[in-house]
């Protein structure tokens, strides 16, 4: 009888390619033969074949939001930690409160580079799978109603509710009572946060940036309370995040890709729209002027 590990190296590191990771770690536990094989290689070929076989974004073609490549890649690295993250996404249950922290920081990672979008139209596999995987935001419902996280969890975990888009919880009321209470409070907008969603390091508030998706998501799409959803798939909901760099430019010569550089200013209304409208609308009929403040930033 052959044994499997009298087959030649090349032949093994194939059919190990064709197994998911999880698989490919049990393998190695099995012998020091199976182990110096995965493990013990010395460069890191094995572990770039197995990466690029799985549902992921190439991350050599990959670039931040603002541009920037992602640099040398540790092909085993990532694929471990990216391995953990579908794990606990699929159950949370399995998530430790000791790499809640870790786990936020990674789903971020894979959702921040992409691929740009190029004229073909083609949605980044990253963010395809992101979007499957937090069907429904189970993960985000449970993170977000656990107890003693920290302020980086807190922010973390905001940010990524934002770029994921809505959750069973925001259909209902009390959540977006609470969201909008948030918006149009007047004290979260000062001097010492630039009048925006930002704190007193003029870092983003994330906090405040997943209120305002929030409650303009809730005016883009009708959601009942409770309604049983997977995904709303909307402008302002995951798929639709992708870096987009118009053709022929080269990001290492263009600094303003994205053509925003310049003076802008920013005009806030602190009141509910429909309140606007009615008020607006009895304003106008006796005549009167309509002054909104008007903030420059």
């Amino acid at each position: 009888m052959i044994r499997l590990s009298s087959l030649p190296p090349e032949i093994i590191e194939e059919i190990i390619l064709h197994l998911d990771p999880i698989y490919v770690a049990s393998i190695a536990q099995c012998s020091t033969f199976f182990k110096s094989i995965v493990y013990n290689t010395k460069d890191q070929v094995l572990w770039r074949a197995l990466y690029l076989e799985q549902q992921f974004d190439d991350p050599r073609t990959c670039i931040s939001q603002q541009g920037y490549p992602k640099g040398v890649v540790d092909w085993r690295g990532e694929l471990q930690r990216f391995v953990r993250v579908r794990t606990v996404l699929h159950d949370p249950s399995l998530c430790c409160p000791d790499e809640r922290l870790i786990i936020l920081q990674t789903v971020l990672e894979i959702i921040s580079y992409v691929p740009p979008l190029s004229s073909a139209g083609e949605i980044s596999r990253n963010l395809l799978l992101i979007d499957a995987i937090l069907r429904g935001g189970v993960f985000l419902d449970e993170i977000e109603s656990a107890e003693g996280k920290s302020e980086e969890e807190v922010q973390l975990c905001a940010r990524l509710h934002a770029n994921f888009g809505l959750t069973h919880v925001d259909t209902r009321r009390t959540a977006r009572v609470r969201s909008r209470a948030y918006v149009y409070d007047l004290r979260n907008y000062r001097w010492d946060n630039d009048f925006g969603p930002f704190d007193e390091h003029g870092c983003v508030n994330w906090v405040h940036v997943q209120a305002l998706h929030h409650v303009v998501s809730m005016h883009i799409i009708d959601l009942q309370e409770d309604e049983d959803i997977e995904f709303p798939i909307f402008p302002l909901s995951l798929p639709l995040t992708q870096i987009t760099i118009p053709e022929g430019v080269n990001l290492d010569e263009e600094g303003d890709w994205a053509g925003v550089e310049g003076v802008w200013r920013v005009s806030f209304c602190f009141c509910d729209h429909r309140e606007l409208l009615s008020t607006s609308s009895w304003l106008l009929y006796f005549g009167c002027p309509i002054n909104c403040p008007s903030i420059r930033i």
